[in-house]
């Protein structure tokens, strides 16, 4: 698989993530509930604009979300501050 095919389902993903408000609620732990509700508004805001972003834009937001990632046979993880985030490869990756 070419690595801009990885690159968008680590995107797509993301996107999925900064949607759900109990993830972001989560990753925003030790915050006040005024940092946490703006955390969340944000995070909804950039997924909906992150697939219309120019590349540069997006491949920078990536780096601040994502300290490292690892590539498995059967999944990408995410390896950030907090914890790991398994993000599930297509059933066609190997092809």
């Amino acid at each position: 698989m070419p690595a801009a095919d990885l690159e968008s389902i680590v995107e797509d993903r993301i996107c999925v993530l900064l949607k759900d408000e109990s993830a972001v609620f989560e990753a925003a732990w030790a915050a006040t509930v005024a940092v946490t509700k703006s955390l969340i508004g944000n995070a909804a805001d950039l997924a909906r604009r992150g697939p219309c972003l120019p590349p540069p834009e997006k491949r920078g937001i990536l780096q601040v979300l994502i300290a490292r990632i690892d590539v498995r046979a059967e999944a990408v993880v995410n390896c950030s501050g907090r914890g790991r985030l398994f993000i599930p490869l297509p059933n066609d990756f190997h092809e």
